[in-house]
């Protein structure tokens, strides 16, 4: 239930805000499971109260995949095919490298959640290649995956909701920088356009 977290939204990011949702939802879905490509402090994927998958603890539920968006990808749809909500996260620009892996969750219907954070062409302190420019209108271009980019809290929490209530692959992308709740968005209700 969405509608019983208790944390403040304001001045938070929309990634922030995302990674509270996830740990508050970890506590509801004891199947979902998930990490980063080495950017979970930025993409803020961590489940804090849960320990880390590895050799030693297969009860973890942070995966740390290493700067392999291609291979977490192939590991998101794998663990959606054996029943777990996987989630992946890293920077959109880098969303490129693991497209077949994405076409994949696609073509099989695999519920994955993919969270892709710094979507702005202002992220420039590391420089062009660190700038999304054409990945959002390429991720729009793919039959069956549900594409989410919400403008504020209100549509986060309704792109969640709708994520959660289907049975598909979905892309949540997130701004770095805080945003406004808008009095014209709601969180009951997202557009499907």
């Amino acid at each position: 239930d969405l509608g019983n977290l208790d944390f403040v939204f304001e001045d938070l990011s929309l990634r922030d805000i995302s990674g509270n949702i996830l740990n508050a939802l970890s506590h509801e879905f004891s199947i979902l499971i998930g990490g980063s490509a080495d950017l979970s402090s930025s993409c803020k994927t961590s489940l804090k109260d849960y320990p880390d998958f590895d050799f030693n603890n297969y009860a973890g539920r942070n995966i740390y995949f290493g700067i392999r968006e291609h291979a977490m990808g192939a590991i998101l749809n794998g663990m959606a095919l054996s029943g777990l909500r996987s989630f992946g996260s890293t920077f959109l620009v880098f969303s490129d490298y693991m497209r077949p892996a994405i076409r994949m969750s696609a073509i099989m219907n695999l519920p994955v959640i993919y969270i892709f954070t710094h979507d702005s062409i202002t992220v420039g302190e590391d420089g062009i290649t660190h700038q999304p420019v054409e990945q959002l209108a390429s991720l729009e271009l793919i039959p069956n995956l549900y594409v989410y980019h919400p403008y504020d809290v209100n549509e986060l929490l309704s792109s969640y909701k709708d994520i959660l209530s289907a049975n598909h692959p979905s892309v949540l992308v997130l701004p770095r920088d805080n945003k406004e709740i808008s009095e014209l968005t709601k969180s009951n209700k997202i557009n499907d356009g």
